[in-house]
């Protein structure tokens, strides 16, 4: 299978159009994945113990999972592979600013090894 690469573009108003960069031939399985639920689309961590996480909810059996949080600039400023699939807004244990950050979360299916990828958008507002 013929697999084409994009790199998206960030723009001052956002993440913005889709650029061809490289291809590759590959086999890959993939599987429709359905057990994702929501994720959290802004969040406050404030320490009020309201909204204070990123937090994606799924009903997923993951045999491994790796959640990425990535700044405007495309930036990777978090990764977490263990436990449930949160961000507490911090960078190296200090506070990220306030703004708007992208989230990945890939991984595999427990059983089946289908590769999963799930992205989207967050706001982080203190």
């Amino acid at each position: 299978m013929k697999q084409l690469f994009f790199l998206q573009l960030l723009t001052a108003l956002g993440w913005s159009g889709l650029s061809p960069v490289f291809s590759q031939d590959f086999a890959a399985a993939t599987e429709e994945v359905s057990c994702f639920r929501s994720a959290t689309t802004a969040f406050s961590p404030n320490g009020d113990g309201i909204n204070d996480v990123f937090d994606i909810q799924h009903e997923c059996a993951f045999s491994s999972y790796e959640l990425r949080i990535y700044d405007m600039a495309g930036h990777l400023i978090f990764s977490s592979a263990e436990g449930h699939p949160t961000w507490n807004g911090m960078i190296r244990m200090q506070p990220a600013p306030e703004g708007f950050y992208r989230w990945e979360l890939v991984g595999e299916m427990a059983g089946s090894h289908a590769a999963i990828r799930q992205t989207g958008e967050l706001v982080l507002a203190r």
